[in-house]
């Protein structure tokens, strides 16, 4: 199986040029003990590659980080990139992902699923945001926050975030 470094072209309707690198970026929400997660993943100039959100339930803000932590990469992989930058605006949970897992830490199994990615055929790293970086990521997370499925992947910018994006490109 072959993995996408460089893709001369994409299929976006936001998009077409030379792209090197898959960034994924993620942010979550928590609003009275319910937690919704989103993210997208686009190319290093900023075209739309895919978006994602989902709802967790009743579930804390680590956990919910951690999810959307771990479905980014996920689909990346499955989409045969090779080269990915992981932005996110936790700090805790890119420290938890960094350090040697801790066995009894609540999440531990998430964190470990998380570091099973990094430890592919591919370039997997993790950066840090400030939330307000990424508005796109923030709206998904609010619409996984207050929607009723698990995990929607979005092909094409939804067209309510549509001005929001194109206001990011420019």
């Amino acid at each position: 199986m072959v993995r996408r470094h460089i893709a001369v072209t994409s299929t976006s309707p936001i998009c077409g040029a030379d792209i090197k690198d898959l960034h994924h970026i993620f942010f979550c929400v928590v609003d009275s003990g319910r937690a919704g997660f989103g993210g997208l993943l686009r190319y290093s100039n900023g075209c739309w590659i895919q978006g994602f959100y989902g709802r967790l339930g009743d579930v804390d803000i680590l956990k919910a980080e951690f999810m959307g932590l771990l479905q980014g990469p996920k689909i990346a992989w499955d989409m045969h990139y090779s080269n990915i930058i992981c932005v996110t605006n936790s700090a805790l949970a890119m420290k938890l992902i960094q350090q040697p897992l801790q066995p009894c830490h609540a999440y531990a199994t998430l964190i470990a699923n998380i570091k099973d990615f990094q430890r592919k055929e591919w370039s997997l790293e993790f950066c840090p945001s400030l939330r307000e970086g990424n508005q796109c990521a923030d709206f998904l997370s609010k619409r996984g926050l207050h929607g009723n499925v698990f995990l929607v992947i979005v092909d094409v910018p939804p067209h309510d975030m549509v001005e929001l994006w194109l206001l990011r490109l420019s």
